[in-house]
């Protein structure tokens, strides 16, 4: 796999008429993904997976920096769902621990279907995870969770304020350093690599300049 340059994000998935290719594009500041890999155009926003609507309650634990631990629940599962994620959560909370309710209705006749491959032991790295809180460093201004899950890829979940309780003493955030852009990047252009493998495709990743880096499918 070719070694991927760093781009921003979030990212916009847009599927156009060239088959065979994902495209990472930069439009006057706003990032977008163009997934070429069928003969039709459909377009899907901030690709990812999105269980927000199937959420009942959860924590996530950042006190041992580093490290993100925690659960949720999630209408269409029997079990809760336990995290271990390297990274940090933004300044805003680092060190602390969040717990938060879903609008989630164990009841719904959708659940099931959509979190039947959701993994109950999730692995990976942290994304973006903040309160919304200041100094706002991810530019939102509203709780975001975001992870990168070794079998689910990219999961994001989306609250307001109202549903969020930080837990814990925060540290002044003046002391502490922002999350990496680099290294969040860095975090997108591996799931994107991953799955332009398993998509059997090319993607190119193309900055204001042209062509950053390319990783083309395993023969």
């Amino acid at each position: 796999m070719a070694i991927w340059n760093s781009f921003p994000v979030p990212f916009t998935l847009r599927l156009r008429h060239i088959p065979g290719a994902f495209f990472i594009r930069s439009r006057d500041g706003t990032p977008a993904i163009e997934a070429c890999h069928q003969q039709h155009s459909q377009e899907v926003e901030n690709m990812a997976w999105r269980p927000t609507q199937y959420l009942l309650n959860g924590e996530l634990n950042n006190m041992v920096l580093g490290r993100v631990t925690g659960w949720m629940r999630f209408a269409g599962l029997d079990h809760k769902v336990t995290f271990d994620l390297k990274g940090d959560f933004h300044r805003d909370i680092r060190g602390a621990r969040i717990r938060f309710t879903g609008d989630g209705d164990a009841s719904d006749p959708t659940a099931a279907s959509y979190m039947e491959d959701f993994n109950i032991h999730q692995k990976g790295k942290v994304g973006d995870i903040t309160a919304g809180l200041p100094p706002h460093d991810l530019g939102i201004q509203y709780p975001y969770i975001e992870w990168y899950a070794e079998h689910n890829g990219r999961v994001v979940i989306e609250l307001s304020a109202q549903q969020v309780q930080v837990l814990g003493t925060l540290r002044p955030w003046a002391d502490l350093k922002p999350i990496s852009r680099q290294e969040q990047a860095n975090n997108m252009a591996e799931f994107l690599g991953r799955l332009a493998e398993d998509s059997n495709a090319t993607a190119i990743a193309i900055g204001p300049d042209g062509v950053i880096a390319a990783v083309k499918p395993k023969r």
